[in-house]
């Protein structure tokens, strides 16, 4: 078992991996440099996009920043299509209102219906649901015709909840209950419903990419802490030479029993 998964651990260059979601750095200017980090701590998943392309199924903002400073070689963990699952997530909003999602609608009228009632619609529509405190809830069916990638509307909307403040995991706030830190409370939550790999995939090869965070997608393994220097993948070494440190590495710690395994459901509290 320990062998197989230590198998799924490989070094790819960085233009065959293809990320689902866009990222946008909220950086201020300030650029990022390979200089600011010195160890890569766990393997990018990802999984076969094309016959020589790949799909990244997490961690777009990081990746896209080793790309911006110039990393060509990443290490990633591939996940076989077959142990992949995903989870559309249940997001709460912060300062997105009703009156925002109504906005949407007017501005993509032929794209966006808003309905106080669940409605049938054909399959080219996707339908979320929004609950917004004080309000009732809505249902925004959004046109999906072209079914390559994430939909027009679906864009906009998240665009707008960034514009207007964020989105975040959801988490059941309480009104009375006296919080120990200061977490600003939601303006409301929406539930997605479900995607598939295809989906994923199609977003990618299309360059029709998905808003960051709001899809969330687990592998049955997962390997952490590889560590792997960041020295060393932006060397002029060659490919091979950079897996085959890696497998020293690997070899090394397992000699100086520096690896742990663990089976069932590991639950991590702070990445």
């Amino acid at each position: 078992m320990k062998n197989s998964l230590l198998s799924q651990i490989k070094i790819l260059p960085a233009d065959r991996i293809y990320p689902f979601e866009w990222f946008e750095s909220k950086q201020n200017g300030v650029e990022f440099s390979l200089d600011d980090i010195n160890l890569i701590r766990n393997p990018f998943m990802v999984t076969p996009l094309t016959d020589e392309d790949y799909l990244l199924l997490g961690e777009t903002a990081l990746f896209r920043m080793l790309l911006a400073a110039g990393l060509k070689h990443i290490p990633v963990q591939l996940c076989p299509p077959e142990k992949i699952r995903l989870h559309a997530r249940k997001l709460n909003l912060i300062k997105f209102t009703w009156d925002d999602l109504h906005a949407v609608e007017v501005r993509f009228p032929k794209h966006v219906v808003i309905s106080r009632q669940p409605r049938s619609f054909m399959a080219e529509y996707l339908p979320l649901h929004f609950n917004f405190k004080d309000r009732e809830p809505l249902w925004a069916y959004l046109r999906n015709s072209t079914l390559h990638g994430c939909p027009l509307p679906l864009d906009a909307i998240f665009r707008v909840i960034q514009a207007r403040g964020r989105y975040a995991p959801y988490i059941d706030f309480c009104d009375n209950c006296e919080a120990v830190l200061k977490i600003e409370p939601p303006s409301g939550v929406v539930s997605l419903p479900r995607f598939s790999l295809e989906d994923l995939k199609s977003a990618a090869l299309a360059e029709r990419l998905y808003p960051p965070e709001i899809i969330k997608v687990f592998s049955d393994t997962r390997i952490v802490n590889i560590d792997f220097p960041v020295s060393v993948l932006g060397s002029d070494m060659p490919l091979a030479e950079k897996e085959s440190f890696l497998r020293e590495l690997i070899s090394y710690r397992e000699q100086a029993n520096k690896t742990a395994f663990f089976e069932g459901q590991v639950y991590i509290l702070n990445l």
